[in-house]
């Protein structure tokens, strides 16, 4: 059997998802949130059916995520990236990492081991702002004036930091604004070792020499990771998309996790009519009266 280019498969995926946008109101901030907050539902519901061994939150600013499988998770090995040193400093004084069993390190995840530049914006326009967050990256807006702190942060490279045989069928969250085809070229072994992922992207070029998501997905897919949905949380900028091992298709559990996230999303949009305001006597005669009169 002759197989299709991974190009026309991936924007096959991409059409397909993209079809989504009928469950919601892209003019609606209210309805691009509850789009991602179904994503995300669905990426636990999947955790929940497969008990990862190991947890990764690439881009974690205060490991939120993180929290959150170690309370699903009790005996998961959970390790969060984060390269901003100003959200390392806050954090590490609000949150006891090592009470919470999560490995918060202060890393890059890039496509070599390095002393890398890390950008982090201290004002567009002449608005200050916080630096504090977790709008900041290895690469540079594309947007014009905007200043920056350049900081000296170490990278790493995933495929290097995990050995082979510990992250077999682990689970991934990438949200490193912009960098993620670094993190993709320095992890490719541990990617096609990953059970699901959930992973930022963007369509347009909001950071200088990015990877758009079409070639993103056409790097993952070959490694195993199909895109089985996405969210609007941020249309039409960014957004995020869940990703699964091509293996795990066919369990029942799998399927039923995707088909009830695409049913609720449906059903949502189905909201009821009002009911219309019931007539008294006096009103309909009032009514009948008027339209009878010359």
């Amino acid at each position: 059997m002759v197989m299709a280019p991974v190009a026309e498969i991936v924007r096959m995926h991409e059409l397909r998802m993209q079809a989504h946008a009928g469950f919601f109101d892209l003019g609606d901030p209210s309805d691009k949130r509850r789009s991602a907050a179904a994503l995300v539902d669905l990426y636990f519901a999947l955790l929940a059916a497969l008990n990862p061994p190991l947890f990764i939150e690439a881009g974690a600013r205060g490991a939120a995520v993180s929290f959150r499988v170690r309370k699903l998770f009790p005996d998961c090995r959970i390790v969060a990236f984060e390269p901003n040193p100003y959200n390392i400093e806050h954090y590490r004084q609000r949150f006891d990492y090592g009470k919470k069993r999560v490995v918060y390190e202060h890393l890059a995840l890039a496509d070599m081991p390095a002393e890398l530049p890390f950008f982090v914006r201290k004002s567009v326009n002449g608005v200050s702002l916080p630096m504090v967050i977790g709008r900041n990256s290895l690469l540079k807006r594309t947007e014009p004036n905007t200043v920056y702190e350049e900081v000296q942060v170490r990278a790493v490279r995933l495929d290097d930091y995990f050995p082979p045989d510990a992250a077999n069928n682990c689970c991934v969250w990438i949200d490193v604004e912009g960098g993620t085809g670094k993190v993709i070229a320095g992890g490719k072994r541990l990617l096609g070792q990953t059970q699901v992922l959930m992973i930022e992207v963007e369509d347009r070029p909001l950071w200088e020499d990015q990877w758009l998501a079409t070639q993103v997905l056409e790097v993952l897919y070959p490694l195993g990771l199909v895109p089985v949905a996405r969210d609007f949380e941020w249309w039409p900028d960014n957004y995020n998309i869940v990703c699964l091992r091509e293996s795990l298709l066919v369990r029942p559990d799998i399927r039923l996790a995707i088909d009830q996230f695409y049913s609720n999303a449906g059903r949502s949009t189905l909201k009821p009519k009002p009911e219309p305001k019931r007539r008294n006597l006096w009103q309909h005669l009032l009514a009948l009266f008027s339209r009878t009169r010359p």
